[in-house]
């Protein structure tokens, strides 16, 4: 009965999350697109893994710190990138594209690390089973999401054309 009635409200708050939202919090580069999928994805996951009422509540705790670490990364990598960009236009020297280069090649190596780190620090929450899923899951959902994407790309209209 408890777990009928916490994915009812899981269900019920996902709902609500995914109706069309006017906050300002939704503003920007983390929309509310973005956000509704999110929230499907929790939902999904809780689903998938079987996931208690007190596990739901830690582990997306703890996503949410290694989220907030990873924007991190993420916007340095994008800064990077700006910079490399910003050098092929211009004629700069190589020893600063190689510098940039290389900065990436360790961003890269860093985020692959701290999502490992994540998974693993899973362990006092999920059984290694659920672990495994955990992963499978992430790897299926973001797939169906390129999926829709590249669909939605393909039939949601005419062809943008490229600058």
């Amino acid at each position: 009965m408890k777990r009928m009635l916490f994915l009812s409200i899981v269900l019920i708050a996902g709902v609500f999350f995914l109706a069309p939202s006017a906050s300002a919090q939704d503003e920007g580069p983390d929309g509310p697109g973005r956000k509704r999928l999110e929230e499907l994805r929790k939902i999904k996951l809780v689903e998938a893994l079987d996931l208690s009422e007190d596990q739901s509540i830690k582990i997306f705790a703890r996503e949410k710190n290694f989220r907030k670490h990873e924007r991190t990364l993420i916007d340095k990598r994008r800064q990077i990138i700006a910079h490399l960009r910003g050098i092929g236009k211009s004629n700069g020297a190589d020893g600063e594209s190689m510098k940039d280069v290389t900065a990436l090649k360790d961003l890269g190596i860093e985020m692959v690390n701290q999502r490992f780190d994540y998974i693993l620090s899973l362990k006092d929450i999920l059984t290694m089973k659920q672990i495994a899923k955990y992963v499978a899951f992430e790897d299926t959902f973001m797939n169906e999401v390129r999926s829709m994407l590249k669909n939605f790309g393909r039939g949601g209209g005419p062809p943008r054309e490229r600058e």
